[in-house]
């Protein structure tokens, strides 16, 4: 886990250098980057079963970008921990989506949820 964020590290800083020595011709619009476009929620949730002992819980976080009134783009990304023992692995929940609405009759909305599994690899101290 140590390497992958030192990885990502140098690979951020690296081509924040390479990006800044190239200069951007045209300047990209300012509503692009509106805050006010832009929101993001957070959820938390814990469960316990007396019946098994076991302990669960959920994070998610859910963000929004509305590009116009009618396109909203979606995003979701989570963590799904099954319990506290050594051998309970956990699980990445991800999506993406948008909602057109075109007029106040029709919605459009379209979504991807994802779930990757994470393992513990051989070898691993984790």
């Amino acid at each position: 886990m140590r390497k992958i964020v030192l990885i990502m590290v140098l690979v951020l800083s690296f081509s924040s250098l390479i990006f800044s020595q190239n200069q951007v011709k045209k300047s990209l619009p300012p509503w692009l980057f509106d805050n006010k476009r832009f929101s993001m929620d957070h959820s938390i949730g814990f469960s316990y079963s007396s019946y098994d002992g076991s302990l669960r819980s959920l994070y998610n976080n859910y963000f929004t970008y509305r590009v116009s009134p009618q396109l909203t783009l979606i995003g979701t990304v989570g963590y799904y921990n099954k319990g506290l023992r050594m051998s309970s692995f956990g699980s990445m929940l991800h999506g993406f989506g948008f909602e057109y609405k075109p007029n106040s009759n029709l919605l459009f909305h379209f979504h991807y949820e994802g779930v990757t599994p994470i393992k513990k690899t051989s070898g691993s101290k984790q």
